[in-house]
């Protein structure tokens, strides 16, 4: 619930790194909580983030790349 609070702060801020490493740690959670669907909602709203040109080979510090977690589910 935390994350799902942040996520509309974050788009304020206009970071979109912020956001896509956001949506992947909530898609992170549901994963986890075996949550399958609900985590590839957020991680798909990840993933056009991801492709964005000036994220395009930038490593998320901290966490897996989108297409990575994605595999996985």
């Amino acid at each position: 619930a935390y994350y799902a609070r942040a996520i509309p702060a974050v788009r304020e801020t206009g970071d979109r790194a912020a956001e896509e490493i956001t949506l992947n740690n909530i898609g992170g959670v549901y994963d986890g909580l075996g949550d399958w669907r609900q985590a590839m909602t957020y991680h798909e709203q990840a993933l056009p983030i991801r492709n964005e040109p000036q994220h395009v080979g930038d490593l998320t510090i901290g966490s897996e790349s989108t297409r990575d977690r994605m595999r996985v589910i």
